[in-house]
C-alpha cells in the first residue's frame, strides 16, 4: 500500500500505457475463448454505453483479483469480462461482433476504415506501434470523422512519446466532435509530460467532470497535484483513486 492508501505501484503500472488499455491489457494477457460478450456481460445486445458499464463495474468487483487471491477461475472470469467491455464498449468493435461475432482481423489485405482500425487495435495490442501509428493514419484519411481512431491514434503516439502528436488528435477532437472524456485525459497526458503541470490538471479536471468514477484520471491528476506541493488535493485524489480502483 503506497502513501495515501492505494496500491499506487499498481495504479502506475496499470497506467503505463494509457486511456483504452487498462481494459485492453487483460485481453491481451488472457485471450479468453470467445463467447457471447453480452452474455458475459448479463446485457442485451441492444444495451446502451451506460447499461455496458454499469453492468461491468457491478459484475467486476465480484471476480476481481484483489478479492479473489489465488483463486485462478476468478482470474480468468475477470479477464473474460474485461475482455467483452473492451468490445462492446468501441464503436466500431462492437460493429463488427454484432455483424460477425468477432472483432479480429482476418489477416486479409484491408480495404475499408474500419479494417484498417481493427488492425491497428491488433498491432497495439502486438506493441507493433508504428505499424499501428500507419493503420489509425489510414483510418482517419479513409474516414476523418470517426473520433475512435483520432483516440486510438492519441493512445499509441503518447506510447511513443510524441507528445506534440498527442496534443494535435485531441485539438482535433475538441474542434470537431463532441467533448469525451478519454480526449482530456490524453490532453493532461502529453500537457503534463511537456511539464505544464498547471495545464495538465485543467484537462484531466474536464476529464473527470465528464467520467468522475475513472481512478486513472485522479491517479494522474494526484502525481501533477504532488509536482506543485499541493499536498491535500493529491492525497484526496490518490484515495479517491484506490476507492475507485478497489470498486472495478
Amino acid at each position: 500500500l503506497g502513501r495515501w492508501g492505494a496500491s499506487r505501484e499498481w495504479l502506475q503500472w496499470v497506467n503505463l500505457l494509457g486511456y483504452f488499455p487498462v481494459y485492453i491489457l487483460f485481453v491481451w494477457l488472457s485471450m479468453a475463448t470467445a463467447d457471447d460478450y453480452y452474455a458475459r456481460l448479463q446485457v442485451s445486445p441492444d444495451a446502451s454505453q451506460a447499461e455496458i458499464k454499469a453492468a461491468f463495474r457491478r459484475l467486476v468487483r465480484r471476480y476481481h483479483p484483489d478479492l479473489n487471491p489465488n483463486n485462478p477461475r476468478a482470474l480468468e472470469k475477470f479477464r473474460a469480462l474485461c475482455e467483452a467491455y473492451e468490445v462492446l464498449t468501441d464503436k466500431v468493435q462492437r460493429q463488427r461482433y454484432d455483424h460477425t461475432g468477432t472483432t479480429e482481423y482476418d489477416g486479409t489485405r484491408p480495404q475499408t476504415a474500419h479494417d484498417f482500425y481493427l488492425r491497428g487495435i491488433q498491432q497495439t495490442l502486438a506493441r507493433q506501434y508504428q505499424a499501428a501509428l500507419a493503420d489509425f493514419d489510414r483510418v482517419i484519411e479513409l474516414q476523418p470523422d470517426l473520433p475512435e481512431a483520432y483516440l486510438r491514434r492519441a493512445q499509441v503516439r503518447y506510447i511513443l512519446q510524441d507528445d506534440g502528436g498527442v496534443l494535435a488528435d485531441c485539438q482535433r477532437l475538441l474542434q470537431f466532435f463532441q467533448r469525451l472524456p478519454q480526449t482530456y485525459y490524453y490532453l493532461g497526458l502529453a500537457r503534463y509530460r511537456l511539464g505544464y503541470t498547471e495545464s495538465a490538471i485543467a484537462a484531466f479536471t474536464e476529464a473527470i467532470a465528464l467520467d468522475p468514477d475513472d481512478p486513472q484520471t485522479y491517479f494522474q491528476r494526484a502525481i501533477a497535484y504532488e509536482d506543485i506541493q499541493e499536498w491535500k488535493e493529491a492525497g484526496t485524489d490518490f484515495q479517491t483513486a484506490s476507492l475507485y480502483y478497489q470498486a472495478q
